[in-house]
């Protein structure tokens, strides 16, 4: 089966650097969760303020249990999303 989320971000001007820096110390803390198969996060060429996140989990189940860590809870709800000016997610669904 599997879950997996796009997910585009855009930060408020200039600060795209700081979410970088969370970023940086986030993802391998969620990449580390029973459940995570995959989870990347790329920053455009183009907009240093624009940022492209690819998650995939077992299941809908892991991806909740991800929202709940203590590191989402204090990198993403507590610092990250207060820095952003958009946010934009589609959930799909593997092939194979």
């Amino acid at each position: 089966m599997g879950y997996v989320l796009a997910v585009e971000w855009t930060a408020k001007a200039g600060q795209g650097d700081r979410i970088a820096e969370i970023q940086r110390e986030f993802a391998p803390l969620a990449r580390q969760e029973p459940g995570c198969r995959k989870f990347f996060v790329s920053r455009s060429g183009d907009d240093p303020d624009v940022f492209f996140l690819y998650e995939e989990y077992d299941d809908e189940a892991a991806f909740d249990a991800h929202l709940e860590t203590p590191h989402f809870d204090r990198l993403i709800r507590g610092a990250a999303l207060d820095l952003l000016a958009e946010s934009q997610k589609a959930i799909y669904e593997p092939l194979d």
